[in-house]
């Protein structure tokens, strides 16, 4: 014996089926929302994450440049800063030194170009290197004094 199948309340057959799978989002009407609530999609939240920071960036911006001032920018520069003054002070004495000996060289060299002193160092040579070739012939010519 068969058991005549009876429809179910789920079961919706004829138009009333039809017109209920193929309505569109549109057509919803909002009181059928109501009861069920469905969570943001990622799309809903990272918008709401960019408006978010869109919203706090004049804050960060300035806080975030500040603090690459203070670290990377002003920390540097102050300790650059006291390394060179620290090797001020050695230059200084450097530059003294320099100026002191430029002085002295160019009072030689000034000596040097001095005619007198050129004849003086002329006759210290023959008296002190009496076998130099070079001054041979002026010594024999008489123009020279003689060692002694």
């Amino acid at each position: 014996m068969q058991v005549p199948e009876t429809p179910s309340s789920d079961d919706r057959s004829g138009p009333e089926a039809a017109r209920l799978v193929h309505r569109s989002p549109a057509e919803h009407s909002p009181a059928e929302h109501s009861s069920t609530s469905t969570p943001p999609s990622r799309d809903d939240s990272w918008r709401e994450g960019l408006k978010r920071v869109a919203y706090w960036t004049p804050v960060w911006v300035p806080m975030i440049l500040f603090a690459h001032l203070a670290w990377l920018g002003l920390r540097p520069a102050l300790s650059e800063a006291e390394r060179l003054d620290d090797y001020a002070a050695v230059l200084d004495m450097r530059e003294d030194t320099a100026r002191s000996e430029s002085v002295l060289v160019k009072a030689h060299l000034d000596a040097r170009l001095d005619p007198v002193y050129q004849r003086r160092q002329e006759r210290l040579r023959a008296q002190y290197h009496p076998h130099d070739v070079t001054r041979l012939p002026q010594a024999v010519a008489g123009e020279l004094p003689a060692p002694r």
